[in-house]
């Protein structure tokens, strides 16, 4: 293992940070680089003053974060009050008690002085990774993923609105069901420090929560000197293999979404509380989990009961999988209306997808074929781990871990998005400690696999650090109107206003909806009466397609539009919309449909069919409401029986004579403009 603490030379730590916050400033400026130095030293501040209640660095940091979760939550006109407050107390109390705490600080501080260059390097590089994740150009922002994390934000939003009935501000009249721990903790920074909305859901949120798994990776080999495994090693080794692409700890911790961020911190320290036998703190941790990654969660369940089942402490057993499970109850009952649009079924979506592309093409593609090698791989390491370990060890958490993720893995199929991988995916830390362990019982191949494990780690990094490079050139696009625009309305719009905005703004040139989904809720903050498409369950809803027709009805009759306007409305009216009804699963005569149907325990409708069943009725209605005799009598109902307030017109459109009669602009940025209803 790294020797954490050797050198006594502080110049190559602080040059370390210099370089981390040159890179910084380079991307972001100076007010988000100050903005994360507060973050960090505030979350520093808990941290240290809560010493006084334990020494235990884990339960520390679960105090510290629990706490920042719990300011997230509280309505806006407090946060800064009780923030301000927080950190006052917090120095008042190092100060009060500070022979104690001033020698906790001192010897982390000079731990941290210590670290070799193997240490600052992978974690340093870690933290540039991140700051990657979006970067201004000359047309707006472009980010890594705008789909999955304007997703995450869009739900946040709903929870900053109402935490027992959170109206879902994408779909008018909808309640919000997701998980949503982790939701809010952007729109906290957002309210507290003077940044953007995407830098502190992109850069904020992330830089502060890679710091704490940053303190907990480091606590946990310095308790534990016997796991002799490079931190380099930990974090660029691949863990797993997805479909074709090596994913390791780091790949994990600086591209997934928010609440993958969130899940792998938590059950990294649900997992630390195990092994050093913390049941208390191991329920309170998994409690925060549930809320935050249902998958991740399950698989610290699965992981739980077959490392007691292992020990035979069935007594833990007992209790312990019983608080899970009541914990599991509890959150399914109050989710089990969520995501409507995924079909989960029995079996493996390894096995489905091999079995699906040599029946159509007659062939195994390489990527699924290694992804399924790599976790045959893991299941013998794993399983001889898990049989040879009889006492309380920490290997022994890990195979069970990773034993768990497999076995979810292998057990459910999700037809829409594949979101069984997400069982894998949470067991990445335990894997790559569990393979370490077991490469560094080899003797036979120890010196050739001490040149053939740094190679493959390195090879991880540049691959990494590639896709970081690109995000300039090739990541998501928010244009800076669309930015503007819609920050405006998050800043100057009554909460309880509806903004109605054109389907066709999101249609991009491949004829799918996807372009900037849930930009606008996500950054407005405000009820939209129908944003994206498919997700969050909308497809489900029965008057999803009058919705969409009543939009291009309405913008096609009282909006002039622009000439990108124009080809995005050719694109909808020559899409090929079926016009036939789908049937459902139960009536399908295609005997993939009907094995669908059994397995998923008679499920009628999913996206693998509503979709299509959609397209049918948007066909239908829009040739009856093209029947429609006086337009505009029709469009002043529709304003007023759906509580429309506000109406955007983008890509440089204008308003008829009829819609400048019913409305006022109160915004104009050149390309998009906003219109009051009067």
């Amino acid at each position: 293992m790294d020797n954490v603490i050797s050198a006594k030379n502080t110049s190559l730590p602080l040059l370390t940070l210099l370089v981390i916050s040159g890179v910084f400033f380079f991307l972001h400026g100076i007010l988000p680089l100050i903005s994360v130095l507060i973050l960090i030293l505030s979350f520093l501040c808990f941290f240290y003053a809560s010493y006084l209640l334990t020494t235990d660095r884990f339960i520390r940091i679960l105090f510290s974060l629990s706490f920042i979760i719990f300011l997230s939550f509280v309505p806006e006109y407090l946060q800064r009050y009780l923030s301000q407050s927080a950190i006052v107390v917090s120095l008042f109390l190092l100060f009060f008690k500070r022979a104690i705490c001033f020698n906790a600080i001192r010897e982390d501080f000079k731990g941290f002085c210590s670290m070799n260059i193997t240490y600052l390097f992978s974690w340093s590089a870690l933290f540039i990774l991140i700051a990657f994740n979006s970067a201004s150009v000359a047309e707006g922002i472009r980010v890594f993923d705008s789909y999955h994390i304007m997703y995450e934000l869009s739900v946040g939003w709903s929870f900053n609105l109402s935490i027992l009935n959170p109206p879902d501000i994408s779909y008018l009249g909808e309640t919000a069901k997701d998980q949503f721990l982790h939701t809010s903790l952007p729109l906290l920074f957002y309210n507290l420090l003077p940044v953007s909305i995407i830098t502190s859901t992109y850069i904020l949120y992330r830089f502060l929560l890679l710091f704490i798994i940053s303190l907990v990776v480091t606590t946990f080999l310095q308790q534990y000197p016997s796991i002799k495994h490079r931190i380099f090693m930990i974090l660029f080794f691949p863990s797993f293999v997805l479909w074709g692409n090596f994913q390791s700890v780091a790949q994990q911790v600086s591209t997934q979404i928010l609440s993958g961020l969130m899940g792998f911190l938590l059950i990294n320290l649900a997992i630390i509380f195990l092994i050093n036998r913390k049941f208390i703190y191991l329920l309170i941790t998994a409690f925060l989990l549930i809320l935050s990654k249902g998958l991740y969660f399950l698989t610290l369940l699965g992981g739980v009961f077959l490392f007691f089942l292992r020990i035979k402490d069935y007594k833990n057993l007992l209790i312990i999988m019983s608080a899970l499970i009541i914990q599991l109850i509890s959150i399914i009952f109050w989710l089990g209306s969520a995501h409507g649009e995924c079909l989960w079924m029995l079996g493996p979506q390894y096995i489905y997808d091999i079995l699906y592309h040599f029946y159509y093409n007659h062939t195994i593609p390489y990527n699924i074929l290694s992804y399924v090698v790599w976790l045959i791989f893991l299941a013998v390491v794993a399983v001889r781990i898990y049989m040879r370990e009889k006492n309380f060890s920490p290997v022994l958490v890990f195979a069970s871990m990773t034993l768990s993720g497999l076995i979810g893995v292998s057990l459910l199929t999700e037809a829409s998005y594949e979101e069984p991988k997400s069982f894998v995916v949470a067991a990445s830390f335990s894997i790559i400690f569990m393979l370490l362990w077991w490469i560094q019982g080899i003797s036979k191949f120890r010196k050739f696999l001490s040149i053939v494990i740094p190679s493959i780690a390195v090879i991880c990094f540049f691959l990494l650090f590639s896709r970081a490079y690109q995000i300039k050139e090739k990541g998501s696009l928010i244009d800076r109107s669309l930015l503007d625009a819609y920050t405006w309305m998050e800043r100057n719009l009554d909460v309880q206003s509806v903004i109605l905005t054109g389907k066709h703004y999101e249609i991009d040139q491949r004829k799918s909806f996807n372009q900037n989904l849930l930009v606008r809720s996500a950054l407005s903050g405000r009820q939209l009466y129908y944003d994206g498409f498919a997700i969050k369950g909308n497809l489900m809803q029965p008057d999803n397609a009058k919705r969409f027709v009543n939009i291009y009805f309405f913008y096609i009759n009282f909006v002039q539009p622009g000439i990108q306007s124009q080809e995005k409305l050719k694109l909808f009216f020559d899409y090929q919309w079926n016009k036939e009804p789908a049937k459902p699963l139960s009536e399908a005569h295609n005997m993939q449909l009907k094995l669908m149907y059994y397995l998923s325990f008679g499920k009628e409708w999913s996206f693998v069919n509503r979709y299509q069943q959609v397209y049918y009725e948007i066909y239908e209605h829009w040739n009856k409401l093209q029947e429609t005799g006086e337009p505009e009598r029709w469009a002043t109902d529709f304003l007023k029986q759906t509580g429309i307030t506000h109406i955007v017109l983008e890509n440089g459109d204008k308003p008829t004579p009829f819609l400048q009669s019913i409305s006022k602009e109160i915004y104009s940025n050149g390309s998009i403009m906003i219109m009051s209803v009067l």
